[in-house]
Formats: C-alpha cells, sequence, structure tokens
C-alpha cells in the first residue's frame, strides 16, 4: 500500500508541476527544490481528497482544482511558488 501511495504521490508531482499553465512539454522544468516542496506539500491533500483518483490523465490535477476550497494552505502555496518559476523561466527562455 505504502509503495501504491508513493508512485501515487511521485506521479502527482509530475502532474502537479506539469499543469501549472500551458503544455507540459514546452514548460521549463521545476527545481528539485520546488518539486520536493510540492510533494511535501501535497501529498496528504492527494492522500485525503483524491484517493479515489486515478493517476495520469490530468486526474489528480482535476481532483485537486475541483476541490481547491478544500486544499491545504501549504499545497496552495507550493502550487502558487511552482507556477510562479515556471513562468519566471518561461520569460527568460
Amino acid at each position: 500500500m505504502l509503495t501504491k501511495f508513493a508512485a501515487v504521490a511521485g506521479v502527482a508531482v509530475v502532474l502537479l508541476a506539469g499543469a501549472l499553465p500551458a503544455a507540459a512539454q514546452s514548460q521549463p522544468k521545476l527545481s528539485a527544490e520546488t518539486q520536493a516542496k510540492l510533494r511535501q506539500a501535497c501529498t496528504g491533500d492527494i492522500r485525503t481528497l483524491c484517493s479515489d483518483a486515478k493517476p495520469g490523465g490530468g486526474r489528480l490535477v482535476q481532483c485537486l482544482t475541483e476541490k481547491r476550497d478544500k486544499v491545504s494552505d501549504g499545497c496552495k502555496s507550493a502550487m502558487s511558488e511552482a507556477r510562479a518559476e515556471r513562468q519566471s523561466k518561461m520569460k527568460k527562455q
């Protein structure tokens, strides 16, 4: 069970990182630090709010978006920071 959850959490971070604006192929990669912050801040929310959502196809991100009023402040903050980092890197391209 823990291994499955760890895999889901890892996928969630990738999905969250990829879901922050624009198409994933054209987005700059988030720093390891930002990815770690997303993982730490959002794993609990994914576990409690989105346990029924299967990873892939943007379903975890969609779940968090649909339940944004219940998403923790820490996860919201981490996603906001990730979005800002990505936008900053895109401006530099």
